[in-house]
């Protein structure tokens, strides 16, 4: 649960719509409502600054009507401008990956058209700025305004007139209030510029759009372009940067969650029926609009107070038509309280609602559970930890695995139940339903139950590699669409139902039961005696229909079916490169979703800046468990593998190697249309690397184990920040306290130096060796030269030697500074 907060003040004078009045859910209505009014302000040489954004206007301002008398909205006609430089060097360096030249300081447009909305001073400023006109309304204005809110959900699936009504309802304890335009560049993409005090998470942009992103950060840039779209700018304020309290700022969470109890009924026919009760607690006083995540298929019936905190009702607007899939999570839910929450108040809700597309028939009584974070209605999921109950009214042929303790199953009211309980509290819940068998293998060293869930059944993935295997066989050209990371697979010649009855791939539950279960239990035991205990004594590992998607819930892991496929069977689907992706994928999937069990579950991550600590630490962890459990060798082939995808050109931003893109704290933003797979390359591959180079750095030869100081480390980060969400700020930090010798590198006992080059940084050194190795009697002499290349004049690094005896055996000569292009 989110304890700190970071007040900011972004705008000075602003009038405040106080809570007494405008109680009414109408206003709501009547800002989504809102149209051009006739009412035109004319503007000359007329600059207005929001944050690090200067724009300016000469042209007309065509108002938007008014709520309660005051104007929240406008259409600028005109000639207009926006410019502003990035203040810090990663959003300088990211600005100049896309706009695919170095030396890029900043941004500049211009426009004819845009649209603003506001909760904060801009309708004062804007009356104060030029003369007001009446007339009849603006067709022309109108139409643009329209096609901007149409976009904002298409291609942003969000509703920015919930987030205006949400500050405006709001008494908050800070003044600032939001303010964001839609602006149709003349060279650059359709674009949003927006500042919200309540950062990113305010904002909610691009969920389920394949950019959305996480975090306190108040200042944004955002192109809505369906080709080339993302954040191209957010940063904290420069207030903040120029004070350097930003990297004091955290998510600013309006309530939190303290339990959900979740009862969800699923029909034959798939569809859900659910009843969830959320007791939160107001994180500021004068609250009366709290936002809610729900799927955009789920409808809400009826919300009801239940500890009598006034009446509260709810917004949920129709999910869009034109948008591809529904089963996306949307900004188009929220409560309505008829009072002002006080800060600290319990206050419990109780939502009806029921729907479809929660759960997808994969084809032989296997389903796939989508949208994984809004399947019940939630104030926020991996940003606050809550406890839960759970209970699910089933078929009577189908399983539930869910988060939690099982308590049971029985029969309710004539209907099959199955009750789970989370008495820890964790970030998120889950489930996977289908027709499984289980087994469970008991794990002795950490007291933990090890179960095992699969379906025997044919799912319609297996029917289409084999309509493509057979296709093959014939020697007709076909493809098979796989993504070795993730996403779906499919074949373009299969439908369900065609004729496969040839097989020339079958699945094995069985050996994949047993394959699961032996990762299980062996990472369990090692990460137990190196990260410490988990607070939960059982944790399953399901099958799911995916092709390549694992992920890791609390107390429950969904493994890809992938692990279903021989080595034999991949040769026939992969191209030498993708077989080599594929191979390693398949050997670590499982362990690495065992790994978020520590790095993820148990310690969480703050904002999308930091999601490089859960997934390094997951994927080091990989190696650590290879290294133990296979030896150094396959250890050594893991690395080399990651190595290569990082530093290889043509993955990254055209020409880029995918580390050149930005560092690990650009998170989820290295998804570009220039980069496609630098997320995948820098926040896993070099996120771990990191950590091998911190464990290496740490290492001490001479002591009985060379790695305690580090181990001891991990397992003291574990134990702190269980059941917290973590900054990479603070992670640094727990590294300085746990300093060593080999990381003092300047000589003034911190870990600047470390994080500031391979943390926040995006330069590898490359080093050449050129040593010859005599031998004399029983010694051995090393001559020769390394040099350290590639790399700016100040950049450091403490380099290892190590001589390799064989059979998996290394010994450390020592340890050499290097400052830039030295040899």
């Amino acid at each position: 649960m989110q304890r700190s907060r970071c007040l900011v003040g972004l705008l000075s004078t602003l009038l405040f719509w106080t809570a007494a009045a405008h109680a009414d859910i109408e206003d709501y209505r009547a800002i989504r409502d809102l149209r051009t009014d006739g009412r035109v302000v004319r503007v000359s040489d007329f600059t207005m600054t929001r944050d690090v954004f200067e724009l300016t206007f000469d042209g007309a301002f065509h108002l938007l009507g008014d709520v309660n008398g005051r104007t929240v909205g406008a259409v600028f006609l005109g000639d207009g401008s926006l410019s502003y430089t990035p203040l810090d060097p990663r959003e300088q360096q990211h600005l100049q990956v896309l706009a695919r030249r170095e030396g890029t300081t900043g941004f500049s447009d211009t426009f004819k058209k845009a649209m603003f909305l506001f909760a904060d001073s801009t309708g004062e400023e804007l009356l104060a700025a030029g003369e007001l006109a009446t007339g009849a309304p603006s067709g022309e204005a109108q139409g643009f305004r329209e096609n901007c809110l149409k976009r904002q959900r298409r291609d942003l699936h969000t509703n920015f007139s919930l987030r205006v009504y949400q500050d405006l309802m709001n008494v908050s304890e800070t003044k600032p209030r939001v303010f964001l335009g839609f602006i149709n560049f003349d060279e650059s993409p359709h674009s949003l510029v927006a500042v919200d005090p309540l950062g990113a998470d305010g904002l909610w942009v691009g969920e389920n759009a394949g950019f959305g992103v996480d975090g306190p950060e108040e200042s944004a840039l955002v192109f809505m372009d369906p080709t080339n779209r993302g954040f191209i700018y957010l940063s904290h304020t420069r207030d903040e940067i120029e004070s350097r309290k930003h990297f004091l700022c955290k998510r600013k969470h309006l309530v939190d969650a303290q339990h959900y109890s979740i009862s969800t009924t699923i029909k034959p026919n798939r569809e859900v029926v659910g009843e969830t009760t959320i007791t939160f607690k107001p994180k500021q006083s004068g609250l009366r609009v709290v936002p809610l995540r729900l799927m955009l298929p789920l409808r809400i019936q009826s919300v009801e107070s239940v500890d009598g905190a006034g009446t509260v009702e709810f917004i949920q607007e129709e999910p869009p038509t034109d948008v591809g899939s529904l089963a996306v999570e949307g900004a188009d839910a929220a409560l309505v309280f008829s009072e002002p929450l006080k800060r600290g108040q319990e206050v419990t809700v109780r939502v009806r609602y029921a729907g479809d597309e929660v759960l997808e028939d994969a084809g032989d009584e296997n389903y796939y559970v989508g949208t994984r974070t809004s399947w019940y209605p939630n104030v926020g999921v991996f940003s606050d930890w809550a406890t839960y109950d759970l209970e699910f009214f089933i078929p009577d042929d189908r399983n539930i695995v869910s988060i939690g303790e099982h308590l049971g199953d029985g029969v309710s009211e004539g209907r099959n139940v199955s009750r789970w309980r989370a008495e820890t509290p964790v970030p998120v819940a889950g489930f996977n339903y289908g027709r499984f068998k289980a087994m469970e293998q008991p794990e002795a060293v950490s007291g933990t139950r090890v179960q095992v869930y699969t379906n025997p059944g044919t799912p319609d993935i297996v029917h289409a590699i084999n309509a493509f295997l057979q296709v093959q066989g014939r020697g007709e050209q076909s493809r098979f669409a796989t993504d070795v990371t993730g996403g779906d697979a499919g074949y373009e010649g299969y439908v369900p139902g065609m004729n496969t009855a040839t097989q020339n791939f079958k699945t094995s539950t069985e050996a994949l039961a047993q394959n699961a279960m032996a990762d299980g239990v062996n990472a369990i035991k090692l990460f137990h005696t190196l990260f410490g205990p988990q607070p939960h004594k059982r944790i399953a590992v399901t099958q799911q229909t995916n092709w390549a998607f694992g992920q890791s819930w609390p107390t429950l892991i969904y493994l890809p079916y992938t692990a279903f496929i021989n080595a034999t069977d991949r040769a026939k689907l992969y191209d030498a490169r993708a077989m080599q992706d594929a191979t390693m994928f398949v050997d670590s999937v499982g362990i690495h979703e065992m790994a978020h069990q520590w790095w993820g579950n148990l310690v969480g991550w703050e904002s999308y800046r930091d999601q490089w600590l859960s997934e390094g630490l997951a994927s080091f962890s990989t190696a650590i468990a290879l290294e133990t459990i296979e030896g150094q060798g396959r250890a050594n082939e893991f690395w080399k593998h990651m190595q290569d995808r990082l530093t290889e050109p043509g993955h990254g931003a055209g020409s880029m190697r995918p580390y050149e893109v930005g560092p690990v704290t650009q998170g989820v933003r290295l998804i570009t249309r220039r980069s496609p797979n630098a997320y995948q390359y820098v926040v896993y591959n070099k996120g771990a690397m990191i950590l091998q180079t911190l464990r290496m750095l740490m290492r001490d030869t001479n002591a009985q184990v060379p790695d305690a100081a580090f181990f001891a480390m991990l397992k003291d980060f574990a134990t702190s920040y269980a059941g917290k969400n973590v900054t990479t700020r603070e992670f640094q930090r727990h590294v300085q306290k746990h300093m060593v010798a080999g990381l003092n590198a300047r000589g003034d006992g911190k870990v600047d130096w470390f994080f500031d080059q391979w943390v926040h940084g995006t330069e590898m050194p490359r080093y050449v060796v050129d040593v010859e190795i005599t031998k004399s009697g029983k010694n051995y002499r090393f001559l020769g030269e390394v040099r350290q290349e590639n790399v700016s004049d100040d950049f450091m690094a403490m380099v290892p030697f190590y001589v390799d005896y064989g059979k998996g055996a290394y010994g450390m000569l020592g340890k050499a500074p290097f400052i830039g292009n030295q040899t």
